[in-house]
């Protein structure tokens, strides 16, 4: 499968650069503006660099040449995320991985998440299929629509669905909570904070939603 992995900016951890390695093995490596730093840190070659560079400050001086540069312009209509994003649907990925090492500012990292949706709608225009995800070491967002996702080896990691388009009907097993064609809307919290609790787990959705798997915090509780 022709696979992209984006590195948004962001604090990397040292601990966590194992994890980045192996999402980056196989993959077409971007760099997104200051995400450029987390290659630095890595020793890992980026395939594309991608951005105002307003986060780097300039472009770097030492880049390889195996790495692609794309400037942009300071004021533009669309983040430097959304351009690389962009980028791997013209150039026909099928999966396209986002990495976003920490929450950050909140508009920023809404503004992310909800490029999968993006990615989704202009699959449905073109009549494709990318699978996308926005991820770190401590979650995964994916973005469904009328598909379905099987979690293995997930045990006590806790999942929530938040639906998008209007009605959303909402399947799981492997859960806490199972569930058998439940209806979601917008804004509903039914939907979340459910544990898996098999050795596989699966979720099926039809409708638009985004499944948010994760490894809970200590000490972490729900509303």
């Amino acid at each position: 499968m022709k696979r992209a992995v984006l590195f948004l900016h962001g604090r990397y951890a040292k601990a966590d650069v194992a994890f980045y390695k192996r999402l980056a093995t196989g993959g077409f490596l971007i760099a997104v503006d200051g995400g450029y730093r987390f290659f630095k840190m890595s020793g890992l070659t980026p395939d594309l660099l991608v951005g105002d560079f307003d986060s780097l400050r300039r472009i770097p001086k030492k880049i390889s040449p195996q790495t692609t540069v794309i400037e942009a312009e300071m004021r533009k209509d669309a983040t430097d995320a959304e351009m690389a994003v962009d980028y791997c649907l013209e150039n026909r990925f099928r999966q396209i991985d986002i990495v976003q090492p920490f929450y950050g500012e909140a508009d920023h990292y809404i503004g992310n998440v909800m490029l999968l949706r993006l990615i989704g709608r202009r699959d449905r225009k073109s009549n494709r299929t990318t699978k996308a995800r926005l991820v770190n070491p401590r979650e995964e967002i994916h973005y469904l629509r009328d598909s379905k996702l099987t979690i293995r080896e997930g045990r006590g990691r806790v999942v929530s669905v938040i639906p998008l388009s209007n009605r959303v009907v909402y399947s799981c097993r492997g859960t806490d909570y199972p569930a058998r064609e439940l209806v979601l809307r917008p804004g509903a919290t039914i939907g979340l904070r459910n544990t898996i609790t098999a050795g596989r787990a699966r979720f099926a959705v039809e409708g638009e939603a985004l499944l948010v798997y994760q490894t809970p915090s200590q000490g972490q509780t729900g509303g």
